[in-house]
């Protein structure tokens, strides 16, 4: 059973979020990619554009399986007219992984 740590401020500063993906130090995962596509016609440079617009009210949640190391960092904005859930997490400190990238729920 995964056991889940949550705060409720996030664990990584949206400024070094940016700072990696200017100095191309990120990865999306292929989960990311295939729902930001899928759910909101966003190809890699879309997804790109709209993490570097994510802004501190869009932040929701940070989480912490206890069965993987890191912490992931929940956000939620409107895309093209529909919410959209986005987590994020920084490995090592060097490397900003966009985990996933998907529509929310019609009933939550």
């Amino acid at each position: 059973m995964l056991e889940k740590v949550e705060k409720d401020t996030p664990k990584y500063k949206l400024n070094r979020v940016v700072e990696l993906i200017q100095n191309n130090n990120f990865r999306i995962t292929q989960y990311a990619s295939d729902t930001a596509i899928y759910n909101f016609n966003l190809e890699k440079e879309d997804i790109v554009k709209e993490i570097i617009a994510l802004k501190g009210e869009h932040f929701l949640k940070s989480t912490k399986d206890i069965n993987r190391p890191g912490w992931q960092d929940a956000y939620a904005k409107k895309i093209k007219g529909v919410e959209a859930y986005i987590k994020i997490t920084i490995q090592n400190g060097e490397l900003l992984v966009i985990i996933s990238f998907k529509k929310k729920k019609e009933n939550g």
